[in-house]
């Protein structure tokens, strides 16, 4: 599957239009898609061909873009994945879609989100099934699943996530693809809904790592990438997540509805536990890069569950892995490497210290060039 830099490649040799990517977006038989913006991205790309036909292409000009649906969009239904906002449509973009827009990306959809982001299969009571392509009997994790999902089938070259307990990487291992969490604040949260605005992230997902630097330099500029000498590799940084803290209850699917049911027990007490756990945490992070300049980590440590499982075993093996990197605000890349036992993809992450994206992203590049052997092997004997 070509890439978005290969993509844009082509696109300035005027070997592919992209008009022509626009027009071969097939049906969304994964479920990635709430809302999908065909035609008004149709007209789009025919802007973009004429841009590179005058030379004035922008870094982003002419390729796809899959937001999810929890970013707002001017005149583009946004529904936060979410009943009670089925019929939202904001006046504005929000910052990062914005920015995106502005560096010739083309909007092709708002893709599907667990509700309200508030869970890690993108299992959604509300709208048809999002589905793993590599096994539609599957989850393909979440938060952030319909964006994974639409990168992996071929239906867009970029996708926005965002990631507060791991809704961007959980689904790009899951998949197959690739994608950042950014430093906290790095990347602009205006528009988003929030899940918990002391730990959401908004961050670029894309099929490689290198399509994923390109999108993440037009949305917060260019990342020095100093080279990592030293990576050490999963050290004992795990913590048990605390649950964030009803009207109109009815309305929520049963597992956000439960989660926010627990919030409600929480007490001033809790919360300011929780602080120390996060220094405690951040405390950890800083000691070990002291001794080294990145840390490689599993991004789970189960296979995607079936659709309609909903195991708490389930989270318990994911978000251990996932959730200190949001406590502590720290860069953090899904790469994938390979397929495991049930030819489901197997991504890891490079996490570095605090706005260390260029360092990351090219040790994602290293990892993911060193790897291409073993996932094409692998991907022979699928």
């Amino acid at each position: 599957m070509i890439s978005a830099t290969e993509l844009r490649a082509a696109f300035a040799a005027r070997d592919l239009s992209p008009v022509e990517v626009v027009d071969a977006i097939g049906d969304d038989e994964f479920g990635a898609f709430i809302t999908l913006t065909l035609e008004s991205a149709r007209e789009e790309a025919k802007a973009a061909e004429r841009a590179y036909a005058r030379g004035e292409a922008r870094p982003l000009e002419g390729l796809t873009l899959a937001v999810k649906d929890l970013y707002d969009t001017a005149g583009v239904r946004t529904t936060y994945g979410s009943s009670i906002f089925s019929g939202h449509v904001p006046s504005t973009d929000a910052a990062a879609v914005r920015m995106a827009r502005a560096a010739g990306a083309i909007l092709v959809g708002k893709t599907l989100t667990h509700e309200f982001a508030w869970g890690i299969t993108s299992v959604n009571p509300h709208f048809p099934p999002c589905r793993n392509p590599h096994d539609v009997e599957r989850v393909p994790g979440g938060s952030s699943g319909g964006s994974a999902v639409a990168l992996a089938t071929g239906q867009a070259a970029l996708a926005l996530g965002t990631d507060t307990g791991g809704s961007i990487r959980i689904p790009a291992a899951f998949c197959g693809v690739s994608g950042l969490k950014p430093t906290y604040c790095r990347i602009s949260t205006e528009g988003i809904f929030p899940l918990a605005r002391s730990l959401d992230h908004a961050g670029p997902m894309a099929r490689t790592p290198a399509d994923v630097k390109l999108f993440y330099e037009a949305l917060a500029g260019r990342a020095p990438a100093e080279p990592a000498r030293r990576i050490a590799v999963c050290p004992d940084l795990h913590v048990r997540p605390l649950e964030p803290g009803i009207r109109r209850a009815d309305e929520y699917g049963p597992d956000v509805r439960m989660r926010l049911e627990f919030a409600s027990t929480f007490t001033v007490e809790d919360y300011t536990e929780a602080t120390v756990v996060r220094e405690q945490v951040r405390a950890s992070f800083a000691r070990l890069f002291s001794q080294a300049d990145l840390l490689l980590t599993p991004i789970a440590g189960v296979s995607p569950e079936p659709i309609g499982d909903a195991s708490q075993a389930f989270r318990d093996g994911v978000l251990p892995y996932t959730v200190p990197q949001d406590v502590a605000g720290l860069p953090s890349c899904a790469v994938p490497v390979g397929f495991d036992d049930l030819g489901l993809p197997v991504g890891v992450q490079l996490t570095g210290p605090a706005h260390s994206e260029g360092r990351v992203l090219a040790a994602a590049e290293r990892l993911f060039s060193a790897t291409a052997s073993a996932r094409a092997e692998s991907a022979s004997t699928r």
